[in-house]
C-alpha cells in the first residue's frame, strides 16, 4: 500500500534576534515538487532546504515557509553619513543658484537621498544554525503526521461508504469499496437463488 503524503507541521523558536516560523504542507504528488518560501535574510538557506526536503520527503507536493520575526533589541543601527548629506545640501544650493530659485531642501527629501542614511549589516549565522535544526524537527514532525492523516483518509472513507449501504460488512467494504453497487448487486442476485430453486421445484411437482 502507497503511503499517504498529505500532512502538515509547524514548528516555532526563537533567540535574541528574533522568533522563527517554519510551515510545512504536504499532498500527494507521484514526484517531489518543491515550493520554499524564505526571507530575504535566509536566502543562503535554499539550497540546503532543497536538499532536506528531497532526501527525506522523496515525493509529494510541498509547500514549505520560513516566517522571521525580528525582536525590537536587534534592529539595526541607523547611522548618517554627514559627509554625503553635506554635499547633497550644497549641490541643491548651486542648481537653486542656477535656476534663480531658493527652495529649502526638506529634511525626509535629504535623508531619503542614497548613501546618506547607513545601516549596519546584522550577523544572522547564529539564527541561520537555529533555522536549520528547526526545519529538521519540522520535517520530523510532518514525516509522523502523514501515517495518522491516512488512517484518518481510510476511517472516512469506511464511513462514506456505510451511509452509502447501512448494511455493509467487512468483506463488502474490502471488495466492493470502490464501487458500493457492486457488492449490492452481488448480495441481491446470491438472495434470488433460493427462491429461483424453490419456484422450479414447485414447477416440476405440477409437472
Amino acid at each position: 500500500m502507497i503511503s499517504s503524503m498529505t500532512a502538515y507541521s509547524r514548528k516555532e523558536g526563537r533567540d535574541d534576534q528574533g522568533e522563527l516560523v517554519w510551515e510545512i504542507r504536504s499532498v500527494n504528488h507521484r514526484f517531489l515538487e518543491p515550493f520554499i518560501r524564505l526571507p530575504e535574510e535566509f536566502r543562503v538557506l535554499d539550497p540546503m532546504v532543497r536538499e532536506r526536503l528531497t532526501k527525506r520527503l522523496g515525493r509529494g507536493k510541498v509547500d514549505c515557509s520560513l516566517r522571521f520575526t525580528p525582536s525590537s533589541s536587534a534592529a539595526a543601527e541607523i547611522k548618517v553619513n554627514e559627509l554625503m548629506a553635506r554635499q547633497v545640501m550644497d549641490a541643491a544650493v548651486q542648481v537653486d543658484q542656477l535656476l534663480g530659485v531658493g527652495a529649502p531642501v526638506r529634511t525626509m527629501d535629504l535623508l531619503r537621498w542614497p548613501g546618506v542614511i547607513e545601516t549596519q549589516e546584522q550577523d544572522y549565522s547564529d539564527l541561520q544554525k537555529l533555522a536549520v535544526s528547526l526545519l529538521e524537527e519540522t520535517i520530523d514532525d510532518l514525516i509522523a503526521a502523514r501515517p495518522r492523516q491516512q488512517e484518518q483518509q481510510v476511517f472516512h472513507k469506511k464511513v462514506r461508504v456505510q451511509k452509502r449501504i447501512p448494511h455493509t460488512t467487512a468483506t463488502d467494504f474490502l471488495f466492493g469499496g470502490r464501487m458500493p453497487g457492486t457488492a449490492v448487486h452481488k448480495r441481491s442476485r446470491i438472495g434470488r437463488k433460493p427462491r429461483q430453486l424453490h419456484d422450479i421445484h414447485i414447477r416440476g411437482c405440477r409437472l
